[in-house]
């Protein structure tokens, strides 16, 4: 089986992709969301190591601990995983907060820990304006998956387009974190990602959320090698940190906190399922209206917090390109026949995707068929 580079696009089937109140064939909630894919059957501590573990943590409380039934082993998760966002860097003055709740049947955490499978699941967190995404690490994250594009392609109507983080697919990165200042080295497993070994889920992601878009929207073989998620050339270019859990949020929580019940409905398996045998191919563009009406729609319900450039590169590569590399003739020649807003807006994320190129291409052109 193929596998997918570890950072970058990604396509699911849009009608796996659905729970309670969750929906993304509903472009408003696809838009809307992003989702977090995590084993959700994995505990923390078992056994004799409870008791000379830390049984309290700084966001999700008391750790949560149970035996499944006719089994002696002890158990302890975290029965909530937090999502911070805000503006800053370093945490302060959060805007938003999103608490989701983990699974705490301990028959199914025995199942695992007697050698069954790990259950994954796709989490859909509500996104938002914010710059920064302050992900608590108290379960297993293997991936994070950022919307772009509700549709793959005129033709491809029933894919959907993400931007996928991905930790499995490699043996680890180097990461700077913004309480020490050092760079660690950390380690991915191919099954549980970053997994909760050596205090993990004490820690959390900071992700500079915008700059993913930037940056990922790109193809690899396009992008500025001084740049990077994880390393950048320049300290504090990087987009994606490792923190304490403990060095923010721990005060009065954000006015607006929302709690999100535990569903298991999109399920990792039956989403690879359904998407066994999709196949996408690159074909130059040619003009379509539909392109027109799919970028009018993302500045309606994309609410500012998807760079449009990112959706037009996926959907019709070379425009897009045009766009980041050469605007004064994207505007001029406005293939697309965009209204003033939409051009604006495709212009001004282009802008923010120019420095991910390398400077060599900037100034390149690819040709559009009418």
């Amino acid at each position: 089986m193929a596998l997918p580079y570890p950072e970058g696009i990604v396509y699911f089937k849009t009608e796996a992709l659905k729970q309670f109140g969750y929906d993304a064939t509903n472009e408003s909630d696809f838009y809307g969301h992003f989702l977090v894919e995590y084993v959700w059957n994995q505990c923390i501590y078992s056994g004799s190591d409870l008791d000379s573990k830390k049984q309290d943590h700084d966001h999700s409380g008391p750790l949560h601990t149970g035996y499944g039934q006719w089994y002696n082993t002890r158990f302890g998760v975290w029965d909530t995983m937090h999502c911070n966002f805000g503006d800053n860097r370093d945490g302060t003055e959060l805007k938003r907060r999103v608490i989701s709740a983990t699974n705490t049947n301990f028959n199914e955490i025995r199942d695992r820990d007697s050698g069954g499978p790990a259950k994954i699941r796709l989490c859909p967190i509500p996104m938002g304006p914010e710059k920064y995404l302050f992900l608590d690490l108290v379960v297993p994250i293997r991936a994070i998956y950022f919307p772009l594009a509700s549709k793959a392609s005129a033709v491809n109507q029933n894919l959907c387009t993400y931007l996928m983080m991905d930790f499995r697919l490699r043996k680890g990165v180097k990461m700077r974190s913004t309480t020490t200042g050092n760079v660690y080295d950390i380690p991915f497993d191919n099954s549980e990602g970053l997994g909760i070994k050596n205090g993990r889920s004490y820690q959390s992601l900071i992700i500079n959320v915008p700059g993913v878009y930037a940056l990922l929207s790109l193809p690899p073989q396009l992008r500025n090698m001084e740049k990077g998620l994880y390393m950048a050339k320049k300290v504090g270019d990087e987009l994606v940190n490792l923190v304490g859990a403990g060095s923010f949020g721990t005060g009065t929580p954000p006015e607006n906190t929302i709690t999100l019940g535990f569903h298991r409905e999109i399920d990792l398996a039956q989403v690879i399922s359904d998407n066994f045998g999709v196949d996408i191919s690159w074909t130059p563009y040619e003009y379509d209206v539909w392109v027109f009406d799919f970028l009018q729609n993302v500045v309606t319900l994309g609410l500012g917090y998807i760079p449009i450039a990112g959706p037009l590169i996926s959907v019709a590569f070379s425009v897009g390109l045009t766009a980041i590399t050469d605007p004064e003739f994207f505007e001029a020649d406005n293939v697309l026949g965009l209204t003033t807003n939409v051009l604006n807006a495709v212009l001004a994320s282009a802008l923010g995707m120019r420095d991910n190129l390398p400077s060599s291409f900037k100034g390149s052109r690819i040709g559009v068929k009418r």
